[in-house]
């Protein structure tokens, strides 16, 4: 927070009220919007607030560049084996990451004009429907999965994850790692915070 410490922070009315109450802006001015803001001056880029990773998730589409910055809403290849990270969600109550508010930023951006996904962190998407396509069939997949295991009376510790889509691809990345204990151990982790979303979501709903 120490950067730009006279800039305008843009950030969606959820983000600003689910940051720890500690946090200081300092000198910054903050803005603050609902669902979507659109700043117009050499160019025009739209905000939209679209959640899923956090409450507050937001995303910024620049239509002349066919360009998408996505946030934390997508880790891609290296960085945590491209699996997506809902493990914080809402700082207070602590909640994890909404599953359902993923699939309707994916349609969203399916409905985009992209050549380019910036992803928050990892390498840049290059083919982004293809890749949103993906997307959305590995989280259905996953829904679906977890839907059919609470309906089955299955508790969350006895809800093993399939071995599909980018969980799949994660363990062949594993098998290239000289540290592969390490590296599973890391990845069981990452899984964990999707069992844990998938199951909480769907599980209160049903």
């Amino acid at each position: 927070m120490d950067a730009f410490i006279d800039s305008t922070l843009l950030i969606s009315q959820k983000c600003k009220q689910n940051m720890p109450k500690s946090t200081k802006y300092g000198r910054r001015i903050i803005e603050t919007f609902e669902n979507k803001f659109i700043l117009s001056d050499d160019i025009e880029v739209e905000v939209h607030l679209v959640a899923g990773h956090s409450l507050g998730s937001s995303v910024a589409y620049i239509p002349s560049e066919r360009v998408l910055f996505a946030g934390d809403l997508f880790f891609t290849e290296p960085i945590n084996f491209g699996l997506p990270f809902l493990g914080f969600y809402q700082s207070s109550p602590r909640k994890t990451g909404n599953p359902e508010e993923y699939l309707l930023a994916f349609k969203k951006f399916k409905s985009m004009k992209l050549d380019y996904i910036i992803p928050g962190h990892g390498e840049v998407v290059s083919n982004p429907q293809e890749f949103l396509d993906e997307q959305l069939a590995f989280f259905n997949s996953l829904k679906s999965f977890i839907i059919s295991k609470i309906d089955a009376g299955k508790t969350l510790e006895e809800i093993e994850l399939p071995r599909i889509g980018q969980i799949e691809r994660a363990y062949q990345i594993i098998e290239t790692k000289s540290q592969k204990s390490k590296a599973l151990k890391f990845m069981d982790n990452m899984l964990n915070w999707i069992k844990r979303s998938f199951y909480n979501h769907y599980k209160q709903i049903e």
